[in-house]
């Protein structure tokens, strides 16, 4: 437990570092609210049952719920509540973070039934591009509501400024405080940011909008605070079954560990929009099922005791590197490797414990090592084999080819970065971003030339760049193979070999596969010259 506890701990600090770093420094106000919110969640006051302390939030006239925007779990929670709200004799209005509250007639019109679901979000993207309620997790919550005929209040409003949080709590105030003057007053559950639901934020707007002596119990129930999950821990209680109190009366559950939030976060900063919709809250379960999918669609057998052998790892756990030490035996440098690969929070598959180690909950990363694994079944240890370093680097380009097929053929829509965008961040990026960009270009244009040779370009010495291009190369060669899987062109036997071959010569199946796919890589203008001399690089 001591050893998953310093997992966790050191994956959130390093995690939090690095949002830090892509968000860059916040400004001074943001801080202060931000400081707010984390000493009144420092420590909790009592430690009670999920049940009890969800019991004790429903009984509240005004509940806010802490939302993680990027988590699914979030929402889920929320969904939760009210529908356990709905069965009451209440009436029950839920306030939306979500949408602005300038969409209230769109959002009415879909409540009266003069738009559908599909009609109503397609105008949402054309007023606010950029709305919360246009990701998949919001889009399943408003759904569920609009069936349950709940009444729904958006309560957002764009601000700007140091004051600009002050003010979209005032707003949010304003709105609710309107519902809570209607007769019978209904029960109000209220889903907006962590920091929001704070007591001395938002709750606070409101209880002062409504003036004194009001009579309303209001509760702030937060998800997934950081501290008190740790203090569980620690205490070797399953957080997921545990509520907790503070000092203000504020209540905290959890639907999932503080590090998988960062990382649905991180995955959002890496991707965007579109990574959303790639994650599901179950996706640990959906792996086994993955892998047998992948192997019919192939042609390869999977025997019943390798189905049931597979260990599957779900996102956020902690005790990933202690559950890999049960199955198998790692060196120094093995343990090394595998600890700063978990504490980067990626997937991986690892063939000697025959598990699967998932980092975050998009099912295109699952995909991909489902296809991993099944390709290990396929080639057996030569897939770990020993190799001379460029065998190593051709061999690695593969192996990651072959993860990204394989998830393209289960998840057809998976993005892939192209040449384009690695000639765009040559352009843009600087330092290690810059680097890892021109030697991917420089190696592309390498392979155009008439008689390449594999140490043209040395495979680069640092691990993490080593890492790096030949998981870009390698999504580059997959998503060619893809395209000419979905075309036909590539048959179901030539990719049974693909899988089953033993990288003897990685580098000439390499040169031979990409210049028979040239035709599906999309090309960089700058590139069209054969002969043009590679970018100067650094290995």
């Amino acid at each position: 437990m001591h050893d998953a506890l310093t997992f966790q701990r050191t994956l959130f600090r390093r995690q939090q570092a690095r949002i830090h770093r892509e968000l860059g420094a916040p400004g001074g106000a943001f801080r202060r609210y931000q400081q707010r919110y984390r000493r009144r969640t420092a420590s909790s006051t009592q430690v009670r049952t999920r049940e009890a302390v969800l019991s004790e939030a429903l009984d509240a006239d005004v509940l806010f719920v802490g939302d993680y925007h990027t988590l699914p779990h979030a929402q889920g929670l929320f969904r939760e509540l009210f529908r356990h709200a709905g069965r009451g004799r209440r009436r029950v209005v839920l306030g939306l973070e979500c949408i602005p509250s300038s969409q209230q007639p769109l959002l009415d019109a879909w409540q009266r039934g003069a738009l559908d679901a599909d009609a109503f979000f397609a105008r949402l993207s054309q007023e606010v591009p950029d709305a919360l309620a246009l990701w998949p997790s919001f889009r399943a919550l408003l759904t569920e509501a609009v069936a349950l005929r709940l009444r729904i209040v958006p309560i957002d409003q764009a601000s700007g400024g140091p004051r600009s949080l002050e003010r979209r709590d005032a707003h949010a105030a304003g709105r609710l405080a309107e519902v809570l003057t209607e007769v019978p007053r209904p029960q109000v559950l209220v889903l907006a940011g962590q920091f929001h639901v704070t007591p001395c934020h938002l709750p606070a707007s409101l209880s002062q909008r409504l003036g004194a002596g009001h009579g309303l119990q209001m509760r702030t129930l937060y998800q997934n605070c950081e501290q008190p999950w740790f203090a569980l821990q620690a205490a070797g209680l399953d957080p997921l079954r545990h509520g907790v109190t503070f000092e203000d009366g504020a209540l905290g559950v959890f639907s999932a560990s503080p590090t998988l939030a960062q990382r649905t976060f991180l995955d959002y900063l890496e991707a965007g929009d579109e990574v959303l919709g790639s994650f599901a809250i179950d996706v640990h379960m959906q792996v086994p099922r993955m892998v047998l999918h992948l192997a019919r669609m192939i042609g390869i057998h999977v025997p019943r005791a390798a189905r049931e052998a597979l260990q599957v790892i779900p996102p956020g756990s902690g005790e990933a590197l202690l559950r890999l030490n049960a199955r198998a035996v790692f060196n120094a440098r093995e343990q090394t490797q595998l600890s700063r690969h978990l504490l980067e929070g990626h997937s991986l598959y690892v063939p000697r414990a025959d598990t699967i180690c998932l980092g975050s909950l998009s099912r295109h990363h699952a995909a991909e090592e489902a296809a991993h694994r099944l390709r290990h079944l396929a080639v057996g240890a030569r897939m770990e084999a020993d190799r001379p370093r460029t065998d190593a680097f051709y061999a690695r380009i593969w192996e990651e080819a072959l993860g990204f097929l394989g998830s393209r053929m289960l998840h057809p829509e998976r993005p892939c970065q192209g040449l384009a965008d690695w000639s765009g961040a040559l352009r843009d990026e600087v330092g290690e971003a810059r680097a890892i960009a021109a030697y991917v270009l420089s190696h592309k244009a390498m392979e155009m030339r008439e008689t390449p040779v594999p140490d043209a370009l040395p495979p680069p010495r640092e691990t993490g760049r080593f890492n790096a291009v030949t998981h870009a190369l390698g999504y580059l060669l997959g998503d060619a193979l893809s395209r000419s899987w979905r075309e036909g062109t590539l048959s179901r036997g030539t990719l049974r070999a693909l899988f089953r071959d033993p990288l003897e010569q990685p580098f000439d199946l390499y040169l031979r596969w990409s210049r028979q796919l040239r035709t599906l890589q999309p090309r960089v203008a700058d590139m069209a010259d054969p002969a043009a001399p590679p970018a100067r690089v650094s290995a």
